[in-house]
């Protein structure tokens, strides 16, 4: 059947077929290809009309505008084939919808794929009829928004999120959990803001902040709960090497080197003071033992010299309950007392001493009068 509509206005048409059957098979038009070249064409429409002319059009109430139905294999048995002639600008497969269903439904009751975009010979990306989507394995910004300044891509070894450079602070990346879509810029829409990467490079996660490049805190820490604010673990520990509670306490199972280190002496910090006997302080020292000793992660031929905490603890009781370790503080405040009692000791020493060599003094000046003395009565 050929037919050609040569009306330069309203809705003519070549060939017009109507079906009024309520049976599934019937057709108003049916063309068969039964040809085996490779596009052998069962119904063939061109438009030729500018700029909306249509080369098939298919129309239904109940049923299909126009239906589809491929036997063979590969592209070639395709149910349906949509080519836009080259150098042209028109549009290959163009559908429209007035009503309230949707415009295209993609229905796969086999195995293979939902959906297969070519480009010059290439499978640019595939829809499986699980609904994954699965982009050619180039490198390349796979998916873009706003043009291309905010995109997903691809680089060798590295995937990435790219942001518009708009010359400001503002916005980034954001993770939420709950909620409902805003406009607005961080705004999670009524549910919970987990994490942001700001455009300055600031990452803040719940209660970790950490900025970059800006005027504020670096790294700013906030524990509400009654865990620590830091756990540092090394490859293969169970035990973490750097602890930091969120009293603020610190614990490094390392050496720590620094220029200098200050410890808070503030008198207006300070409550229940009183004076110690330095005597007294003096004599546990000179009990207390001192050895020379290795901890047991020391590398070798490294060596130190002290007391032990259970002997601090148990001569002095400072530092609470803890016989673990001994504040450097107590350590220094120790030995200032001891160094005290000493001088205090020498002190006394020193004024027993000249009250001996006075009374010495007295003692040879007394002997040398009673020789004189005896040297007259000797004559």
């Amino acid at each position: 059947v050929a037919g050609m509509n040569l009306g330069l206005t309203g809705p003519g048409y070549g060939v017009l077929g109507q079906n009024r059957s309520t049976s599934d098979d019937a057709s108003a038009i049916r063309g068969e290809a039964l040809g085996t070249s490779g596009r052998t064409v069962g119904v063939a429409g061109i438009a030729q009309a500018s700029p909306l002319g249509t080369g098939v059009y298919g129309s239904s109430s109940t049923g299909f505008g126009m239906h589809a139905v491929s036997s063979g294999d590969g592209v070639n048995g395709s149910a349906l084939w949509a080519e836009a002639r080259s150098g042209k600008t028109g549009v290959a497969i163009y559908a429209t919808n007035n009503n309230a269903g949707p415009t295209l439904v993609l229905n796969n009751a086999g195995s293979g794929d939902l959906m297969q975009a070519f480009n010059g010979g290439f499978l640019n990306f595939r829809v499986l009829n699980s609904g994954n989507v699965v982009f050619r394995e180039t490198l390349g910004q796979k998916l873009n928004f706003f043009g291309s300044a905010y995109g997903i891509g691809i680089q060798d070894n590295t995937m990435y999120y790219r942001i518009n450079e708009d010359g400001t602070d503002l916005g980034g990346f954001a993770w939420y959990k709950g909620g409902t879509h805003n406009d607005d810029t961080l705004d999670a829409g009524g549910g919970t803001r987990l994490m942001t990467l700001g455009r300055d490079g600031s990452l803040s996660a719940g209660r970790f902040h950490a900025n970059a490049n800006s005027n504020r805190t670096s790294l700013f820490l906030s524990q509400a709960g009654t865990g620590p604010l830091i756990l540092a673990y090394g490859p293969g520990d169970n035990i973490p090497k750097v602890t930091v509670e969120n009293t603020g306490d610190a614990l490094f199972r390392g050496a720590v080197t620094a220029n200098g280190f200050n410890n808070s002496s503030d008198r207006n910090l300070k409550k229940n003071i009183s004076s110690v006997n330095a005597q007294a302080i003096l004599e546990k020292v000179v009990a207390l033992p001192i050895s020379r000793w290795s901890y047991k992660s020391d590398a070798a031929n490294t060596a130190h010299i002290g007391p032990m905490a259970q002997d601090f603890h148990a001569a002095f009781g400072l530092n609470g309950a803890d016989d673990k370790h001994i504040n450097t503080i107590d350590e220094g405040g120790v030995a200032l007392a001891a160094i005290q009692g000493l001088y205090e000791l020498n002190r006394q020493l020193k004024n027993e001493n000249k009250a001996l060599q006075e009374r010495l003094a007295a003692l040879e000046k007394e002997l040398s009068s009673l020789k004189r003395l005896a040297a007259l009565e000797a004559r």
